[in-house]
């Protein structure tokens, strides 16, 4: 591939087709730096802030889209108190986008498909947690409760 001073700092000549709008829309931006995304994959920097309903502890998430569905990325979680935190009872997966290396588990197929859902779902996975953290009672038995 050839250089040139063209503000993209690529000849456009000699860039494939895909790139050659992505060039024209650079130079047309006026040399605003353009992000792109991957098709398929939203990845936002957004951290959402959830205080639980009785104001005593928070949490903060982050959604990524995959291809059909959204991870939920946790950020940050109330202190255990003392109970036992392991993946299987928090309901959680390591991530690399976490700073804590968290994510919520769901089953195949069970996952929210929408940005609004994954919201939603993440706003019932802390009280859930946070109930747990406050009774012991876990995710699981919460949930079998209800139904």
């Amino acid at each position: 591939m050839k250089y040139s001073n063209s503000p993209t700092g690529f000849g456009a000549g000699n860039l494939p087709a895909p790139f050659l709008k992505t060039v024209q829309l650079y130079k047309y931006k006026k040399m605003k730096k353009l992000n792109s995304l991957t098709k398929g994959t939203l990845h936002s920097p957004q951290v959402y802030r959830y205080k639980t309903r009785d104001g005593k502890a928070v949490f903060t998430f982050s959604y990524e889209q995959e291809m059909e569905y959204y991870d939920i990325i946790i950020h940050d979680l109330p202190n255990f108190n003392g109970r036992e935190s392991y993946p299987s009872i928090a309901h959680w997966l390591p991530s690399d986008l976490s700073p804590i290396n968290k994510k919520v588990c769901f089953i195949n197929g069970k996952e929210p498909d929408t940005l609004e859902k994954a919201k939603k779902v993440s706003t019932q996975y802390a009280e859930l947690l946070w109930t747990y953290i406050l009774t012991g009672i876990t995710i699981d038995e919460q949930i079998l409760r209800r139904n």
